[in-house]
């Protein structure tokens, strides 16, 4: 069950209802609360070298994606500029 503090609240609270979350989990699924309703869904893959799992809330499922490879030096043109 669950329950709220009652009015007036206190300035730092704040308080957004939500539906009851569903109780029928079938087992080795989750329940997660994401972008303002409640999902049931696999856990997280694990992810691989170079590459992590993200959810993709459009097809509500997990998408593997490649790791952005950056630096911490960028290589310049060291030709001359011509204005």
């Amino acid at each position: 069950m669950i329950t709220m503090p009652e009015p007036p609240f206190p300035p730092a609270v704040v308080v957004v209802l939500v539906p009851n979350p569903p109780t029928d989990i079938p087992e080795g699924k989750q329940l997660v609360w994401l972008n303002w309703e409640w999902i049931i869904r696999d856990p997280k893959p694990g992810d691989r070298e170079g590459y992590q799992w993200n959810w993709q809330h459009e097809t509500k499922s997990w998408i593997e994606s490649p790791w952005q490879v950056t630096t911490d030096s960028l290589e310049t043109d060291q030709g001359t500029n011509s204005e």
